[in-house]
């Protein structure tokens, strides 16, 4: 890696960062839905429209849309709601705002080489995650010690399979400190509530979920930029 690339790495985080934060800065705003969604509409698509960087685009339709469609499943079965709702659940703009956030973590994590690779193969790692969010999905109207002490172990579990790589917890630890806190605000400014809420807002197994989330999420980012950026595999 050249003396160069970690400022543009941090240049182009910062950007999509910026832009993250304005799809949330309109969410919050009194503006109605449907505005929301066109003003983003014509700001993130005119940003995509510019990008020369093909990982981007798909890092957008791509992880975005399996992002939103895990939102849906939420909303529908009741983990939380929006204070604005659509035919789909969530709110018209959140389809976009949930692209932006794929760009924001693909430059984030999409560059970083996990290291001793774990034996487990990605395919296996994706699966870990959908049965945590099939769990996750059927036991969370229940008291919420049973999912914090699963999803705990399963971090556990999972770092001493990753030989507790330092890289990896710190990403972990990102994870499961700061998406939590970013939707701890979210909803103290009233955009969404969860039905079982913890003591700061997201219940208590939420820390523990994203932390664990993080192993699979970022491998996926991991894979999905050697393919998209070859010279990445080279780092």
């Amino acid at each position: 890696m050249t003396g160069a690339e970690p400022r543009v790495i941090a240049r182009r985080i910062a950007l999509e960062g910026a832009l993250a934060a304005a799809g949330f800065l309109l969410a919050l705003s009194a503006l109605r839905q449907e505005l929301i969604a066109g003003l983003l509409l014509v700001l993130y698509g005119g940003r995509l429209w510019l990008a020369a960087d093909r990982a981007q685009r798909v890092y957008y339709l791509g992880y975005g849309a399996v992002w939103m469609l895990a939102d849906i499943v939420f909303v529908r079965t009741g983990v939380f709601r929006y204070a604005e709702s659509s035919l789909l659940g969530p709110p018209l703009y959140m389809p976009l705002v949930f692209g932006q956030l794929a760009v924001l973590v693909g430059e984030s994590v999409g560059w970083l080489t996990l290291r001793p690779e774990p034996r487990l193969p990605v395919l296996v790692d994706l699966g870990l995650l959908g049965a945590a969010t099939g769990a996750l999905i059927l036991w969370h109207a229940r008291p919420p010690a049973g999912l914090l002490i699963a999803f705990t172990a399963a971090l556990l579990v999972r770092a001493a399979l990753n030989r507790f790589d330092r890289r990896a917890l710190a990403v972990a630890l990102v994870f499961g400190v700061g998406e939590p806190v970013l939707e701890a605000l979210l909803i103290q400014r009233g955009l969404f509530s969860f039905a079982r809420p913890g003591p700061l807002g997201p219940p208590a197994w939420y820390w523990s979920f994203f932390a664990f989330a993080s192993y699979s999420v970022t491998r996926a980012f991991v894979a999905g930029t050697a393919r998209l950026r070859p010279a990445a595999r080279a780092r």
